[in-house]
């Protein structure tokens, strides 16, 4: 994929974008993995499974555009992808082309050459893949000049013999890395070019950029068929001792100032890093060979420490003597400026070393300081009021508020989504199933046991999907999964041999609000849920929010069942009453983010109510579900509540009241 979201690449195969990131959610669906077939992995002395290889994933998007699946049948061992309809053809069309020129030039890759004839099979590849239009032509012209020359060194060195693709690799690489792909040597104001031998020619001013501990001298990656670097003799060339004569050079080259850059400092704990040994050693010539009077000659004049951040206060405490430029000011009427100071006119001196022209960051620099500046919140006052059609509410759409309120008001009234869709794709195939995946393979093995299959009958599906580890690995955790669903089904079957009656339809006016929409799942007199997974305040809210509903016409009880424990909810003669508090919050909760959050809310709730504990204790309980800990994570990591509450501790009094008041029912009812 990393290929494919290349702009030259996708925009030769008649791809947008857009159309890139669909591709990407069908390779996630069908869980494609790594290798092009089993016979691919093979080659790598491993297994020759098929599932989660680009030939399966394949398989199952052209097979799901022919015909549907859903889920449950196979096609000559092929389980369909039933989410592919319409213009999506076309795309798909040209994500199989180009997967089929890939997987070509990777066979073609694989077998010697000789030097022209890897010249020939490069460009070919190079045309086959890649768009050319102005911007890009001069990159790939100096990667055709790089092939020319490759083609031209068989014929001056008489060398027929044929060779593979890493020792092409290695020449590729090493001559791109020095040619670059820039517009050649001195031809502008400034240069930057690699450092290079028989380049110290005499400059002004020389810069030497990242000289970090680890990066210079550079260490010498030699590749596995190097005889030479094998088999060292007096008088090889070495390569750090080469950057040593390099480093040298350029300081001889600097006719009046050489500058050197290096990370002194590390961003997780501010420790000192070293600088590469050369400037260290440079450093030390200097200390030792030159002093001022009463002064540290490297701390006060030869070393410069920058701060973390291009906006510190520090940049414009003092101003700096040097002049800028009308030019660069835009401003025509001044012959020059200093650089914007925090400090009184006349302040500073020569001496000062951080200095800044930045106006951008000088006004962030001036927050900073700034006595008394507050933190703003996100949402710093309430929305405007909600149109009156919101005042009929779909009771799922209900639910869905209650079980995250402040989500719901920024994804309905702010449009406001905070998940992050460019995910990385999965590389690996699956050793052991957990988590989401776990949880959603359990609830399908639940569905169809309830439904009288035989969960042994949908191996094969699951294994056709990828979604199972390969082998007896996977045949042994689903059986595991199977025994575990057999034994939660055995416990809600019981509960389910009631008549299942015809969903209900609901349309409630309570003050003037309207609650619309059908509920599901009543079993004779009783509203079921189950879920295999344990049991959490969501379930707890959506449940009680349906139980309210049906209790407005009939008297009914209501039953949730999950993995650890059940909650059953008794008739209500006031619901009501219920709802309508319930629907003021709801349109509270429109507004500003409303001070409710199901589990911390449900934590302080259970301590102070059905526990009896003080305020204070109940406060510590939610508190705890709040932040979390080095194991559990916390409710206000939620990418929503960050956003909202980043500032403020929002366990206050309007959440102490919410939390009462929501929960309070619950509790007493169930």
């Amino acid at each position: 994929m990393d290929i494919l979201e290349a702009p030259a690449v996708y925009e030769k195969f008649d791809l947008a974008e857009d159309d890139v990131n669909r591709i990407r959610r069908w390779v996630k669906d069908t869980r494609i993995r790594w290798g092009i077939d089993g016979q691919h992995r093979a080659s790598f002395d491993l297994p020759d499974f098929v599932q989660n290889t680009w030939k399966a994933g394949i398989e199952r998007l052209l097979l799901g555009y022919a015909m549907p699946g859903y889920d449950e049948k196979l096609f000559e061992g092929i389980l369909p992808y039933d989410h592919i309809e319409g213009n999506e053809a076309l795309i798909l069309g040209n994500f199989v082309e180009f997967t089929h020129r890939l997987f070509s030039a990777i066979s073609a890759l694989e077998h010697p050459r000789t030097l022209s004839q890897w010249a020939d099979t490069l460009k070919y590849i190079l045309d086959e893949f890649f768009q050319s239009d102005d911007e890009r032509e001069t990159e790939l012209q100096a990667v055709r000049n790089c092939l020319n020359t490759l083609e031209q060194m068989q014929e001056l060195a008489d060398f027929d013999e044929k060779t593979d693709i890493h020792v092409i690799k290695s020449y590729l690489s090493n001559r791109l890395q020095k040619e670059g792909f820039g517009f050649g040597f001195i031809t502008g104001g400034i240069t930057f070019c690699a450092m290079l031998p028989m380049r110290s020619i005499p400059f002004k001013v020389i810069c030497l950029i990242g000289m970090n501990n680890d990066a210079y001298p550079r260490q010498s990656k030699r590749p596995g068929f190097d005889l030479i670097a094998k088999h060292p003799k007096p008088g090889d060339r070495s390569r750090r001792n080469d950057d040593r004569y390099l480093f040298l050079e350029s300081l001889l080259s600097a006719r009046k100032t050489c500058y050197i850059s290096f990370v002194g400092q590390s961003v997780q704990d501010n420790s000192v890093i070293p600088p590469s040994v050369l400037v260290s050693e440079l450093m030390d010539y200097i200390e030792k060979n030159f002093e001022f009077p009463e002064k540290n000659i490297i701390d006060d004049h030869v070393l410069t420490k920058h701060r973390l951040q291009a906006f510190s206060p520090e940049y414009f405490e003092k101003p700096h003597p040097l002049p800028l430029p009308a030019t660069e000011r835009g401003d025509s009427d001044q012959k020059g400026a200093t650089p914007p100071s925090l400090a009184g006119k006349g302040a500073g001196g020569l001496g000062q070393r951080l200095f800044s022209f930045s106006q951008e960051n000088f006004e962030a620099a001036k927050r900073l300081i700034t006595p008394g500046r507050k933190k703003i919140q996100f949402i710093s006052k309430e929305l405007s009021e909600p149109e009156q059609e919101w005042k009929t509410v779909d009771i799922a759409d209900l639910c869905s508020f209650f079980t995250h309120p402040t989500k719901f008001m920024l994804n309905r009234r702010l449009n406001l989504y905070l998940e992050d869709d460019d995910e990385l794709l999965e590389e690996k195939e699956a050793f052991d199933l957990k988590g989401l995946e776990k949880y959603l393979l359990n609830e399908n093995l639940l569905e169809k046991r309830l439904k009288g299959f035989d969960p042994d009958d949908f191996f094969a599906i699951k294994t056709a999907a990828g979604e199972l580890p390969h082998g007896t690995v996977g045949e042994c955790a689903y059986q595991q999964f199977g025994r575990e669903v057999e034994g939660f089904a055995d416990k809600v079957q019981p509960l389910i041999r009631a008549p299942l009656r015809e969903p209900v339809d609901v349309n409630l006016s309570i003050a003037d609000f309207r609650i619309v929409g059908s509920i599901e799942g009543i079993y004779g007199n009783r509203l079921i849920r189950f879920r295999y997974a344990k049991l959490k305040p969501k379930d707890r809210l959506r449940l009680w929010i349906y139980h309210l509903s049906l209790n407005m016409t009939q008297e009914i009880s209501s039953l949730f069942v999950g993995s650890d424990h059940q909650i059953e909810y008794a008739p209500i003669p006031d619901a009501k009453n219920i709802l309508e508090m319930l629907l003021l919050r709801y349109w509270q909760g429109l507004r500003s983010p409303l001070h409710f959050f199901p589990q911390s809310s449900l934590a302080y709730a259970e301590a102070f109510i059905s526990k009896g504990k003080s305020e204070k204790e109940a406060e510590d309980a939610a508190l705890y579900c709040w932040i979390g800990n080095e194991h559990n994570r916390g409710e206000s990591e939620d990418a929503y509540y960050q956003r909202c509450f980043r500032h403020e501790n929002p366990l206050d009094n309007e959440f102490r009241k919410v939390s009462i008041e929501i929960f309070k029912d619950i509790l007493t009812h169930s």
